[in-house]
């Protein structure tokens, strides 16, 4: 959210200039959160601090072998501390004389910085939870909700911000002070947005409550260990998982193929009136030396038109094949032989295997790398692509909710909102959508398009709210 100049019109709708309005209050609001978040980062410093010059080694490594994430064959990281340390201070029953942060404001409290003091008060109320994120506002905070608690709040936070991806859920202990949230604690892997309601499920079911009881916070509070319990177990299922199988459309193994053939250059002109003429074949602007191969309908997609199966580029003295199987690689060459016969001359072909992690693994690597062709490559324009992506978006999106899921046991997601239950699945499935979405560079998709379609509500957005309001509701709750 870009921040008014002093001559623009006040954003509370008071038609007067920002400098004759709120900007007063906002200068005031913006020293008070500076204020309150050079607390919050002096408090774990001060409070670890605190815990090494208090006690033994000893003891120190008890705490180690008692958190829940920890290995007591190796010692603490700098990633393990930004969530042990703070379990140490605030939950940890097992060190003498109670939980260290008790007893630091136990000792001289007349000697204690207030501040400080109030924020630790206010952290030793607080529980760890788990957190999905529901908007990002890169650079100055996250907007989460309590998956346990229900609550929701805009955490300020510069850092963490800046990386952090809609839906993602977070294992974290947040904490009020002078009006403003921040985090005080925060496991380092994000989990994705599909375990929310596993993560929902075996909290409860540690706890013995059922499903549908929302807690209050205070009642998760003696509850940390099977918070971060849950957490551990949850990262050793996403480690030991095995990978999908990965299959194209026509349910064939996905095998990235290039195929190359060599050609005189002095015939291109003759190959690529010969490309023109095969039917399944269309230039993907009729300026570019490429072609997109289908074919009519699709064996996954009842609605779809026709299927793309590959990608023919020439270029001087070079005519490339890329297909995604090895069986539409062994079809397309047959048919481009017959139609070119002796025209071109295959070279070799390029098959990478993407169920073999190795092979995966190298070409995740490669992203983002632009091959050195020995071809005068004619990339599709971006203004094409997008525009042909945002297409395809639209039809698979408009159909997707009518199309039966083995993951709602058969049913299409319009018949599975019927039920709460289902409309819970729905709208998870739907964020897991919006959340590997984002991450792509796929044009922007709004999927409140498909809640609405669904009668489910829809997911207000950072920009659709005054952080002014956010913040009040944060007070009140």
């Amino acid at each position: 959210m870009a921040k008014p100049t002093r001559n623009d019109p006040c954003p509370c709708g008071s038609g007067l200039k920002y400098k004759r309005c709120c900007s007063r209050r906002d200068e005031a609001e913006s020293r008070q959160l500076e204020a309150a978040r050079r607390t919050s980062n002096a408090s774990g410093q001060m409070l670890f601090d605190f815990f090494v010059a208090r006690y033994t080694p000893r003891i120190r490594r008890d705490a180690w072998e008692a958190f829940p994430l920890g290995d007591p064959a190796v010692p603490p990281q700098d990633l393990d501390m930004q969530i042990f340390a703070p379990w140490a201070m605030y939950h940890w029953q097992g060190a003498p004389q109670g939980r260290p942060a008790c007893l630091w404001l136990d000792q001289a409290p007349e000697a204690r910085d207030p501040d400080l003091a109030a924020f630790v008060r206010s952290a030793l109320v607080q529980p760890f939870s788990f957190f999905e994120v529901v908007d990002v506002d890169p650079g100055r905070g996250i907007l989460v909700r309590d998956i346990l608690c229900s609550r929701e709040v805009f955490v300020h936070e510069v850092s963490a911000s800046r990386g952090a991806r809609r839906w993602h859920i977070l294992v974290a202990k947040i904490v009020p002070h002078m009006g403003f949230w921040f985090f005080e604690g925060m496991g380092p892997t994000p989990l994705p947005p599909e375990l929310r309601e596993s993560v929902r499920s075996l909290v409860r079911q540690r706890l013995h409550l059922p499903n549908s009881l929302l807690l209050e916070p205070k009642a998760l509070l003696d509850h940390s260990l099977d918070v971060l319990e849950t957490y551990r177990e949850v990262m050793d299922q996403l480690r030991n998982r095995p990978r999908p199988t990965m299959t194209n459309t026509d349910e064939e193994m996905l095998v990235m193929c290039t195929s190359r053939y060599a050609f005189d250059p002095a015939r291109q002109t003759g190959i690529t009136s010969l490309l023109d003429r095969l039917p399944e074949l269309g230039r993907a602007a009729p300026d570019l030396t490429t072609w997109i191969w289908s074919r009519p309908g699709n064996r996954m997609h009842a609605d779809w038109d026709n299927t793309s199966i590959g990608q023919v580029r020439v270029g001087e003295g070079e005519l490339v094949l890329e297909t995604n199987s090895r069986e539409r690689d062994a079809g397309l060459r047959a048919q481009l032989e017959r139609v070119c016969g002796d025209r071109i001359r295959w070279v070799g072909t390029d098959a990478r295997d993407m169920n073999d992690p190795a092979e995966y693994e190298r070409m995740s690597a490669e992203e983002g790398e632009t091959p050195e062709d020995d071809i005068d490559d004619e990339p599709i324009p971006p203004a094409v692509k997008r525009q042909i992506l945002a297409e395809l978006l639209e039809r698979h999106y408009a159909s997707w909710r009518e199309q039966p899921l083995p993951v709602l046991n058969g049913m299409t997601p319009r018949e599975a909102v019927a039920t709460p239950a289902g409309r819970t699945q729905v709208e998870t499935l739907i964020r897991s959508m919006e959340f590997h979405h984002d991450a792509t560079e796929m044009p922007d998709f709004d999927f409140n398009r498909i809640r609405q379609a669904l009668g489910l509500a829809p997911v207000r957005r950072i920009e659709a709210r005054t952080l002014e309001t956010i913040q009040q509701e944060d007070v009140q709750s």
